[in-house]
């Protein structure tokens, strides 16, 4: 995991809250910045969701919030099995069949490394 700092002003503190979402992170803390308008949000990111998420905060807020990514430890927080896929009827309504399956991240990420 990687521990982000960022700050955000005031017009790009939902921006940075929905790409924090987007990347499978999870929010820590937040606080307003005594003397301005800003807010230092602290996050956990996952680490293989870290290369392209200092690019993505940039260019959403245009680069008004600047992300700091710091090693923070391991953590397991995909527990998908990649290799499931739905059989049973019950199965098939809660997941979806064909192209209609639900994403399963175990299984994507497992497909970007061997890529």
């Amino acid at each position: 995991m990687y521990l982000c700092k960022l700050s955000a002003t005031q017009f790009t503190y939902g921006t940075c809250y929905n790409i924090i979402e987007k990347s499978r992170g999870k929010v820590i803390s937040e606080e307003v910045q005594e003397g301005t308008n800003d807010f230092l949000i602290e996050a956990h990111i996952p680490l293989v969701e870290g290369f392209k998420f200092a690019d993505d905060i940039r260019s959403a807020t245009q680069g008004s919030s600047y992300p700091q990514l710091v090693f923070h430890g391991f953590e397991v927080n995909v527990d998908n099995d990649p290799l499931y896929l739905p059989l049973s009827e019950e199965d098939l309504e809660d997941y979806g069949e064909g192209l209609n399956l639900v994403e399963n991240i175990a299984r994507q990420l497992i497909e970007r490394v061997r890529r």
